[in-house]
């Protein structure tokens, strides 16, 4: 990667998938990115082996100076081509792109702005705003600073929208980050766990792009595939607490992770507390955020095993001790928010 300028701008790759997309959405996302206000930025197309509909838009638009087309003769699905894009970029930057949704005209311009500013960041997302049916509607915004980031990440909710990321090309030219290609889906959550763990992620306080929900029922097979690559995710973090985990304990971590019922509020507790203790003593994870997603995951599997199960008394005062850990947790969270703020928030 070169690392081009002109006058100063680095130079942003946009690396972009697609397959099959329809032709109205793609026009619009490609559009979208053409027409940024930020000077200096290749666009690298993907095209995953689309129809003959598909790939003749998209050879179209192979003939625009800033486009460059790759065309695969089979389907390596979004990992794979990501990869081959990213292999073949010259920028400073890798900015990620979808062939549906739409991106603001001035996301390049903000986010190279801000990784300038701020060289401890490596990957910089955004806010998004919904996009369905035509209308635009705004997502619910999390905390964002990297060190919260970091504390929910070991349970998949990292709150990191894969399509508006802006990465540093270093992380895969100098420290070989590039996507599993064994994750069919879920592929930017094992990413984003792993880059966590040594470098800072941040979420730009701002809307700069419009994602796209699909309009169409996802199908059992599809929810089981995603469910699947998740759950392999998360425990593929375990390694990070230094636990060897029985087949028993990887259930229950999943189960943990996603909120849901266990078998054992028992078992819940102590699992939880070995996590805790782990990383208190490797020191992973932010300890403040870690302890505060923890427990409130930990609240809503006793919460709803006491639902479905029945309120015994056993049940119940195990609700309420997850209660109590959760709000105790809850509060070191806050303080700590209050006491360091956001260091990247811009006054």
């Amino acid at each position: 990667m070169e690392n081009e300028t002109i006058d100063n701008a680095p130079l942003v790759s946009t690396v972009m998938s697609v397959h099959n997309t329809p032709e109205e959405f793609l026009r619009a996302s490609i559009a979208s990115i053409l027409s940024q206000t930020y000077p200096n930025f290749e666009l690298i197309i993907v095209d995953d082996a689309s129809d003959e509909t598909t790939a003749a838009i998209l050879r179209e638009y192979a003939t625009r100076p800033r486009v460059k087309l790759l065309v695969n003769e089979k389907n390596l699905r979004l990992a794979g081509s990501l990869n081959r894009a990213i292999r073949v970029a010259k920028g400073k930057y890798i900015a990620r792109m979808d062939s549906d949704d739409v991106a603001m005209p001035d996301r390049f311009e903000k986010q190279v702005a801000f990784l300038e500013k701020y060289p401890d960041v490596d990957v910089l997302g955004s806010e998004i705003l919904l996009l369905k049916n035509g209308s635009l509607s705004p997502m619910r915004k999390r905390d964002n600073a990297p060190w919260q980031i970091q504390g929910r990440i070991p349970f998949g909710c990292q709150g990191v929208c894969h399509p508006t990321v802006m990465l540093r090309a270093e992380l895969f030219t100098r420290d070989d980050f590039y996507y599993d290609e064994s994750f069919e889906v879920a592929q930017d959550f094992q990413l984003w766990s792993r880059i966590a763990m040594r470098r800072k992620i941040y979420v730009y306080p701002e809307p700069l792009l419009q994602y796209r929900e699909s309009e169409f029922q996802v199908s059992n097979a599809k929810r089981d595939k995603i469910a699947f690559f998740r759950s392999k995710a998360i425990l593929a973090q375990l390694k990070n607490f230094e636990i060897e985990p029985t087949e028993e304990e990887k259930t229950l971590h999943v189960q943990l992770a996603l909120g849901k019922r266990v078998a054992s509020t028992a078992a819940l507790f102590a699992w939880a507390q070995k996590l805790c203790d782990a990383n208190r003593r490797l020191k992973n994870y932010d300890p403040i955020a870690f302890e505060y997603y923890l427990r409130r995951l930990q609240f809503n599997s006793a919460l709803h095993t006491t639902t479905h199960a029945g309120p015994t008394p056993r049940n119940v005062a195990a609700t309420f001790r997850a209660l109590a850990m959760y709000l105790a947790a809850k509060r070191a969270y806050s303080r700590k928010s209050k006491r360091e703020g956001n260091p990247y928030q811009e006054k």
